[in-house]
């Protein structure tokens, strides 16, 4: 039961990044400027590999940690809590912008 609710919270601070993340690019030209045409690809494929580490290691950290630690069925109950908690808060996510859109 922790390894489930641990994981809601690692979803939910996956929720959050994504969030964050989305009204830094939506705000971007008030927050940088302009940007010149070379940098503004290189900004957004460098914020992506950074997203897909710390997504990556937010999802993964854990169960990684506990299948080194020996605890394999623990490192499996967390992995796929994580897998199902973010499948549920997507469909929220998409339910809220269909409601509001």
């Amino acid at each position: 039961m922790r390894n489930i609710l641990y994981s809601l919270g690692l979803t939910i601070l996956i929720i959050g990044y994504i969030i964050f993340i989305s009204y830094i690019m939506t705000n971007g030209e008030r927050f940088l400027g302009e940007i010149d045409e070379f940098w503004a690809p290189v900004m957004v494929l460098s914020l992506f590999v950074f997203s897909a580490l710390v997504t990556s290691g937010l999802a993964l950290g854990r169960p990684i940690w506990l299948y080194f630690e020996g605890k394999k069925k623990d490192a499996l109950i967390s992995m796929v809590s994580v897998v199902v908690w973010l499948m549920v808060l997507v469909v929220v996510v998409f339910g809220i912008g269909v409601l509001i859109f």
